[in-house]
């Protein structure tokens, strides 16, 4: 069927490839996102938001994790609920590694907006992006989108961006990015955890490996298209 052909025979490759095009063709078109300042309600509707996201990472350790609450927090066109995830995944990755420092979460959306952002928030951000904006401050990344590939990458990195399909069969399930930690198990092991992967609004379950994280998400649906490890 057609839905079940971009994630069986469109290479990962060739699928971030399309997605870093869309990311340059929009900016060359349209320049950076314009927020429209002047939108009093909008405004406002950010700047609740934003107070409510602070009220909820303190409870959850800082991570964002439950990006489905921010249907009134605005990135581009749409809302950090719908297409947000992307930069949800790099706030929650600087966290995973303490170096948030004073960044707040709107400084990375407009950041995005200004160079990552695709086709204005409807299919949210350019994976890319995020690598270019690690490497221009200086983190040490290594990126694939081999999954034979990713465990090993998992074991050299601190903390970890993955992009992947909500279901390999069918890619009307869209896409989702979201950061890895690493973290002790109940017996001191290091382990893998998700965050902002759909588990509730807190953080999944640690896992042992990254190909058991990866099947214990989206139901055991998920498939893996691209990795960003970040030391």
């Amino acid at each position: 069927m057609l839905k079940g052909f971009i994630p069986k025979y469109i290479s990962n490759d060739t699928f971030i490839a399309f997605y870093e095009f869309l990311r340059k063709l929009g900016k060359a078109l349209h320049g950076a996102y314009k927020r429209n300042e002047g939108d009093f309600r909008k405004a406002l509707n950010d700047r609740q938001a934003l107070i409510r996201l602070k009220e909820r990472t303190a409870r959850t350790s800082g991570y964002i994790e439950d990006q489905f609450n921010y249907s009134d927090l605005r990135y581009g066109k749409y809302s950090v609920g719908y297409c947000g995830c992307e930069v949800i995944a790099l706030y929650n990755a600087l966290r995973s590694l303490k170096k948030l420092g004073t960044l707040e979460f709107k400084e990375l959306l407009v950041e995005f907006e200004r160079d990552g952002i695709v086709l204005s928030g409807k299919f949210g951000s350019s994976p890319k992006a995020i690598a270019d904006y690690l490497k221009k401050r200086g983190y040490r990344i290594e990126t694939t989108t081999h999954i034979e590939e990713f465990e090993a990458v998992a074991g050299r990195s601190k903390t970890l961006i993955l992009v992947y399909y909500n279901d390999g069969r069918d890619i009307t399930k869209m896409v989702h990015t979201i950061n890895i930690s690493k973290e002790n198990d109940y017996r001191g092991e290091e382990a893998y955890v998700a965050h902002n992967a759909y588990t509730g609004g807190r953080a999944s379950l640690p896992q042992r490996n990254i190909s058991e994280l990866i099947a214990s998400l989206a139901k055991g649906h998920a498939k893996g298209i691209y990795m960003i490890g970040i030391n």
